[in-house]
């Protein structure tokens, strides 16, 4: 099962490329636009409109995404994408395109997440690769708990709570080596993380009175 975000790249013509190798899966596409009738239009053109559900919009969409084996963002380009880190929160893995903040987030060498070019092929062998490879989805699935609770509270938290004047130049308690603290109030990549760990926080209180 796979829980689709963007519709920048052909994820249908995905999906029935993957049925037609044998590989079973089916689609749900979350959120409501002008696309939607083209999208269905395409799924029965392509014999997949069985395995190709529209859910449209969701106020709490944590559910959903909690019982889906895989979370797949298809867009070209978008803003921080806050789906992304719902779904770790979840523990559900994540392929996705190269987008602002997914390196940062799943690592430079797909350590917590696979992240593809911007292009059809390379998604769809980063989709197969999940789905195919033995125990790869639920490996993904304990790294995405171990990045959520381990990498932001244990070494972003207490940073954000150290007065400014008693930052160290470095702080080797978190392991890190020399952290230089222009580094960590300026650095683009500190302020995509410092923004996802408020997120945690906020998503994950939602999730636990939600689900």
């Amino acid at each position: 099962v796979i829980l689709q975000s963007g519709c920048k790249l052909p994820l249908l013509n995905i999906h029935k490329k993957l049925l037609d190798d044998g590989v079973k899966n089916k689609v749900y596409l979350f959120g409501i636009g002008e696309e939607e009738g083209s999208l269905q239009k395409t799924a029965q053109n392509l014999g997949v409109e069985n395995t190709f559900q529209m859910v449209g919009y969701r106020t709490n969409p944590y559910k959903y995404i909690k019982n889906c084996d895989l979370y797949v963002c298809s867009s070209h380009s978008e803003g921080f994408s806050t789906s992304v880190t719902e779904s770790l929160i979840v523990g559900t893995p994540v392929v996705t395109t190269l987008c602002s903040g997914m390196t940062e987030l799943l690592g430079e060498n797909n350590e917590y997440g696979i992240v593809t070019e911007n292009d059809e092929d390379a998604l769809y062998k980063g989709i197969k690769k999940m789905l195919t490879t033995p125990d790869l989805l639920e490996a993904y699935a304990a790294k995405a708990k171990v990045l959520i609770s381990g990498l932001f509270v244990r070494k972003f938290f207490p940073i954000m709570l150290a007065p400014t004047e008693n930052l160290p130049v470095k702080y080797d308690s978190l392991g890190w080596g020399f952290i230089y603290v222009l580094k960590i109030v300026f650095s683009s990549s500190a302020k995509v993380l410092l923004s996802i760990f408020w997120l945690v926080i906020s998503c994950a209180t939602s999730v636990s009175s939600s689900l």
